[in-house]
């Protein structure tokens, strides 16, 4: 038999040595117990953990997210870069997420998240973004009134201190439910309340009934059920002329690795861009018919690049379908979006 088949080469000896340090490293500061539980405290931990990083490769832009849960354990996460595509990233507050139930597999003992923490190399305190502020929001770890503390650069400058309602208004109407319990629910609310339409705002009854129409049949062209089941379509009235409108359509486009997907709303806007002035209103639709409230993408694609003044047309109370709807304005639904470009 071959020597090298029962012992190890020096140098493989010291790549496996060094693999085992550093996933021992890692999974010693998943959880750590601190019982001071104070602000200043765990912003300190997470200022230091952010200095001791080197910078992602594309954004050169360091952040820390610390997860605290009821028990005062202490759940760490960054923000990692990938060299070679901007999408392909994972936020601090993702990152931390994901050690949390590495380490809490059962949802039903997992411990609640009481506070979150997040630092970053910026002059001013950064919320975490619309992905990330729609993950923590669908995740049975945290409540909408649970903590997010933010604290800039300076270590002693103020934070800001908000929760997940006042960050992600008004999620999904299928928010923390599973792929059963989205399609028994959207089977049972469109038996209870069939589409009508109605008047909203400048918007006449058939103005609206033909945007859902519109957007329902858009739905029927998401495809790939195997992929996932749910399918979702969007349209925009667009003003021509005086009294003349015309209507634009597109479905969702789902990949078999869901991160790759593109939501309804987004390969919509490629389309009506450049006529933003003259959208009057949007909508998005699933294929029961009913009306929903942006992905995280959307939102952040529609309010940064100038479409947040878009309205787009909601059930009224609860994001639930009720008798009456409304026109809310796309950059409500995407608050506190920091503008820096």
């Amino acid at each position: 038999m071959n020597s090298s088949s029962t012992s190890s080469s020096p140098s493989s000896t010291l790549l496996i040595s060094s693999a085992l340090f550093v996933f021992s490293c890692l999974f010693a500061r998943r959880s750590i117990k601190d019982d001071s539980n104070d602000d200043s405290t765990l912003l300190r931990k997470a200022h230091s953990l952010r200095l001791s990083l080197s910078k992602p490769p594309l954004s050169q832009f360091r952040v820390v997210a610390i997860l605290v849960t009821e028990r005062k354990e202490l759940i760490f996460g960054t923000n990692v870069e990938s060299y070679g595509s901007l999408t392909n990233t994972l936020c601090a507050e993702r990152a931390a997420c994901s050690q949390y139930i590495l380490q809490y597999p059962d949802q039903e003992t997992r411990p609640f998240i009481s506070t979150i923490y997040i630092v970053s190399d910026a002059d001013v305190p950064i919320s975490p973004g619309c992905l990330c502020r729609e993950f923590l929001s669908g995740q049975n770890l945290s409540a909408s009134q649970t903590r997010i503390v933010m604290q800039s650069a300076d270590t002693s400058s103020k934070t800001w201190v908000s929760c997940l309602q006042e960050l992600f208004p008004r999620p999904s109407l299928y928010n923390r439910l599973n792929i059963q319990q989205q399609l028994e629910l959207g089977t049972a609310l469109s038996l209870q309340q069939p589409f009508s339409g109605q008047s909203v705002g400048s918007l006449s009854q058939q103005d609206v009934l033909n945007l859902w129409n519109t957007a329902w049949e858009a739905a029927k062209s998401d495809v790939r059920d195997k992929v996932f089941p749910m399918h979702y379509g969007a349209a925009a009235l667009i003003r021509v002329d005086d009294g003349i409108h015309r209507l634009v359509s597109a479905c969702a486009l789902k990949a078999v690795e869901y991160g790759s997907s593109q939501d309804a709303l987004c390969q919509l806007w490629t389309l009506v861009s450049k006529q933003l002035e003259q959208i009057t209103a949007v909508i998005l639709v699933d294929q029961f018919g009913l009306l929903h409230t942006p992905a995280a993408v959307a939102r952040s694609i529609w309010a940064e690049y100038g479409g947040g003044s878009v309205p787009i047309i909601l059930y009224k109370y609860d994001n639930t379908p009720k008798a009456e709807l409304e026109a809310v304005p796309m950059e409500s639904l995407a608050p506190y979006v920091p503008k820096i470009w």
